[in-house]
């Protein structure tokens, strides 16, 4: 091989690796584009929470100012279908958040492929919650079935006000029903197949249930790791006198019996200052994530906390915590090995109580990145293939520091990706400014031989 092949065949290599190397040096989010959301003569001011399925790369989002759940591609980033408008299921946005709707979601994937959506409600001209559930084709999208699941028996307290988070689990073919605005907070566990109430479980303290002092019941998963429910509780108390110091909690349910397995008590375990939470997803290695939805403060600015529910000989740990607080919801990538937060009472670092930001974490916990985001968000959503990260944006917020997002004047959903950063950029270019002249010292060697 000549001196100029072997110059060529190393600045090849050299551009290879160039080119197969990870782009980002560290993940790092900028907004990229608004989708609009056009609810006609409204503005899309009331939403609550969304999910994205992988399978599909479809976003759900429910709008209450549509009376729908909203679905988004993010392959197109636009809104490609309504589910559920004008069907008279939703409570909307008129009487006030206790008795709004829709509210939580899921969406999982049955054994035939298609799609079973759940969406937490309160029913139309009442205060009574209930879940609308719609089975889906396997496309994400085609309606073949849309069925009202009642919550509401003897055992509820009144008034049995909206259910929110929701969750199934496909093995026992079960609906948790988190009715978060009763007084107190009540979880109730469905047969899917017939509608019947398996278990209502109501947070006051009596009959081996922790007390939530009157503070609802929050995001509820299906952990897949250990195959049961894992529900947020804000506050846990340990008896009905209300003792204990009332700090936030996770509770474990048997998805077949509907009965309680365990309590996680964030005092109990340790946490370094108070967590009242309110979203949880499941990252890896049976780790879950949890927002804490309290405000926070300069001296205490609140945490995002980390639970492993198998430390300890199954009594659990609280494995890492991070300063973002004031969160409705927690999303997960998959492909990734992060955590984004919508955080919309506190920005890290201690400045505590006002500034809204997009909190992102690495697997283990460790802050990377804010962004700001705009007044009250509390909704976000992460598509593992694309790693687009999505934000809902009302109509009535504003960003710090600014007046308007363009393209949201009526409502819009924020996506956020990420971008080499300025150092990654700058080895780029000047690694390939350098093959170059490699390559044309070698030709010109190759013309006029030293020597």
């Amino acid at each position: 091989m000549t001196r100029s092949a072997r110059a060529v065949l190393a600045a090849g290599t050299v551009l290879t690796s160039l080119v197969c190397a990870p782009a980002f040096a560290s993940p790092t989010y900028s907004l990229v584009t608004t989708i609009p959301i056009n609810v006609g003569t409204n503005k899309f001011t009331g939403y609550d929470l969304s999910i994205i399925d992988p399978s599909t790369q479809l976003y759900y989002l429910t709008d209450r100012s549509a009376g729908a759940v909203d679905v988004i591609s993010t392959q197109t980033n636009t809104l490609v279908e309504r589910i559920g408008q004008g069907g008279g299921l939703f409570g909307g946005v008129s009487t006030g958040n206790n008795t709004a709707g829709p509210n939580g979601i899921s969406i999982s994937t049955l054994a035939d492929g298609s799609k079973l959506l759940l969406a937490g409600n309160t029913a139309p001209n009442s205060t009574t919650g209930n879940v609308i559930a719609f089975n889906l084709a396997s496309n994400g999208l085609t309606v073949n079935q849309t069925r009202t699941i009642a919550t509401l028996n003897a055992s509820t307290p009144l008034p049995a006000n909206r259910v929110d988070g929701v969750a199934d689990s496909p093995l026992a073919n079960t609906i948790l029903a988190a009715n978060n605005a009763s007084t107190p907070g009540v979880i109730t566990v469905v047969n899917n197949a017939t509608g019947q109430i398996i278990s209502t479980l109501v947070l006051n303290g009596q009959n081996g249930l922790p007390n939530g002092q009157g503070n609802g019941v929050e995001g509820p998963i299906y952990d897949t790791a250990t195959k049961t429910f894992m529900i947020a509780i804000p506050n846990l108390t340990s008896d009905a006198q209300g003792n204990g110091t009332g700090g936030g909690g996770v509770l474990e349910i048997d998805p077949a019996t509907g009965q309680l397995l365990r309590t996680f008590s964030f005092d109990a375990l340790g946490a370094p200052t108070g967590c009242n939470p309110n979203g949880i997803v499941q990252g890896a290695n049976g780790v879950i994530g949890v927002a804490c939805g309290n405000s926070g403060t300069i001296a205490n600015p609140g945490l995002t906390l980390f639970l492993d529910p198998a430390a300890n000989g199954g009594k659990g740990a609280l494995t890492a915590s991070t300063a973002v607080t004031g969160a409705d919801q927690i999303a997960y990538d998959t492909s990734r090995n992060l955590y984004f937060e919508a955080a919309r009472f506190a920005l890290p670092g201690g400045a505590g109580g006002s500034t809204p930001v997009l909190g992102i974490f690495d697997g283990s916990g460790n802050f990377l990145q804010s962004i700001g985001i705009t007044n009250n968000d509390h909704s976000v959503a992460v598509d593992p293939v694309s790693g687009e990260v999505l934000v809902a944006y009302g109509a009535t917020s504003t960003a710090p520091g600014t007046t308007s997002i363009p393209g949201c004047s009526l409502g819009c959903v924020a996506v956020f990706a990420q971008v080499p950063e300025p150092a990654t950029i700058t080895l780029m270019i000047t690694g390939l400014l350098g093959v170059g002249a490699v390559i044309r010292r070698r030709r010109v060697e190759a013309v006029h031989p030293q020597g």
